[in-house]
């Protein structure tokens, strides 16, 4: 989506917890931008599933002054362990929410107020990648499945709760993703 997105001349920016792929991709991004001197592509460590998402207003706050307010968000952050139910251990379970749905939740939380800002001018999107397993539970994946579920239900809910705000909300479901 970002190289989709660079090449329509968009300012990206990419929040992600490994550094090193973090700077390849705004490398690779670059040498993809339509007007190189104009287009900002900004990346960020952040770890989106912190309670206190102080790294991510940060994040934020830099990338508003550069680029402006919020067009497009995309929440792709994703990570799975394949493990029955019964196998899986509780902090297991913990962790997929926190990363699956509450990184998705505590990254809209925080640049609602910027999509917000935009909603005047443009029709802003929240664009939420859930999963095939967000619409149907896959054995051994409980614990995604249902942290990928659980993303349905909120990009439902935000779409009707923010339309009065030219604010829409889409989910996608994609198979198998590298995240």
């Amino acid at each position: 989506m970002a190289k989709i997105c660079v090449k329509m001349g968009a300012n990206v920016t990419i929040i992600a917890r490994d550094e090193q792929y973090l700077r390849n991709v705004q490398h690779n991004l670059t040498t993809m931008a339509m007007d190189c001197d104009r287009q900002k592509i900004l990346e960020f460590s952040v770890d989106i599933s912190e309670r206190q998402p102080l790294q991510l207003e940060k994040a934020l706050s830099i990338a508003e002054s550069n680029s402006g307010p919020i067009d497009l968000l995309i929440c792709c952050a994703g990570t799975a362990i394949a493990r029955t139910f019964d196998d899986c251990r509780l902090d297991e379970f913990h962790r997929m929410m926190d990363v699956n749905y509450f990184g998705t939740v505590n990254t809209i939380k925080t640049c609602l107020p910027s999509l917000k800002k935009n909603r005047m001018n443009n029709n802003a999107r929240i664009m939420i990648f859930s999963s095939i397993a967000g619409v149907f539970g896959l054995y051994g994946y409980s614990a995604y499945s249902a942290a990928k579920f659980a993303l349905v239900g909120l990009a439902e809910s935000l779409d009707m709760e923010l339309r009065p705000n030219n604010i829409r909300v889409t989910v996608s479901f994609p198979p198998d993703t590298d995240t």
